[in-house]
């Protein structure tokens, strides 16, 4: 996918009521900001980096493509 097609998507679902709640609710449900580490599981500390990753590059396009949603995203509510 081209980067203009990306940033259209982006800007387009961050600006429906529905489409910012849901990706709000995708960040929150991958635990990127929390910073706790499962030191008893090593296969279970993967998977929750995992999510934070993920996490993370939702934040990342959001960044990148709509700032003003971005800083919405991770502000207090």
């Amino acid at each position: 996918m081209d980067d203009d097609k990306l940033k259209l998507i982006v800007h387009n679902v961050l600006n429906s009521n529905d489409g910012f709640l849901f990706v709000k609710f995708l960040v929150s449900a991958s635990g990127v900001s929390d910073r706790s580490v499962n030191f008893d599981n090593a296969l279970k500390q993967y998977y929750l980096q995992g999510k934070k990753d993920f996490g993370a590059f939702i934040l990342e396009l959001i960044k990148k493509y709509d700032f003003d949603k971005f800083v919405q995203i991770n502000g207090k509510d």
